[in-house]
């Protein structure tokens, strides 16, 4: 089709949209309805997802952390089950679409070694919205992990780490020679340090160069706290100098 035919065309259907009124609201109107409509009343977040818990310990702890599920509002606690065939039932009923299970040594091994273990399983029928449930109780998990570890450390007297973060991508080679002399320091040179870098070139030479962790830039809230929470797990070398 010829672009003299094509324009012939478009003007002739803006001469027939002009003279019908209707034609025109609708023109008119139907994108700013859509704009409206897509951007203030459709949400693609999901609320209250139904969750079962299996707290094998029933201690304070435990509770703290259902409750802090509970009141993020991104999850609904629907159910309480006590054994697997319970909570494989529940499972296939559709009465919950995620189980929690908190070990019965959860708040023993928490007080012992600062570090406890919680399972979390979502029903994967739907794809999408398993793997938003999961964003969601990992960024629950990681917020009531640092405020547990942070009870922690200042009941046994430890003082809080810092982590340090450099962008790679803005600082370039200087962000290479901060941290070589960041190691360097007598007091700040066991403190995990975290590279953010767009490019995975730049991330695997922060990598072989003994950064704690390498993300990509800029890295997600989840991601980022899973990630300082990993660096904090690790054993800290002692420098004497």
């Amino acid at each position: 089709m010829s672009l003299r035919r094509l324009l012939a065309m478009a003007f002739k259907e803006t001469l027939q949209i002009w003279r019908d009124p209707r034609s025109l609201a609708i023109a008119l109107l139907m994108p700013l309805l859509q704009m409206v409509l897509l951007g203030y009343g459709v949400s693609l977040d999901i609320r209250q997802v139904p969750l079962c818990i299996n707290d094998e310990e029933h201690s304070q702890l435990s509770r703290e952390l259902v409750q802090d599920f509970v009141s993020s509002h991104w999850f609904l606690a629907v159910r309480n089950v006590t054994n697997e065939r319970a909570l494989r039932d529940a499972m296939d009923r559709g009465t919950c679409a995620g189980v929690v299970t908190i070990p019965v040594d959860f708040s023993r091994v928490f007080t012992t070694t600062g570090t406890a273990s919680v399972q979390t399983v979502f029903d994967a029928t739907d794809a999408n919205t398993t793997n938003i449930a999961i964003g969601y109780a990992q960024n629950v998990i990681a917020r009531t992990t640092a405020e547990f570890q942070l009870r922690w450390r200042q009941s046994h007297g430890i003082r809080p780490q810092t982590v340090g973060v450099v962008d790679l991508d803005s600082t370039g080679a200087a962000g290479y020679e901060l941290y070589a002399r960041l190691r360097e320091h007598r007091e700040a040179g066991s403190a995990p340090v975290l590279a953010v870098a767009h490019l995975e070139r730049d991330r695997l030479r922060a990598a072989s160069l003994g950064f704690d962790e390498a993300l990509a830039n800029p890295p997600g809230f989840v991601e980022l706290q899973a990630s300082v929470l990993r660096t904090l797990g690790k054993p800290l070398s002692i420098r004497a100098v």
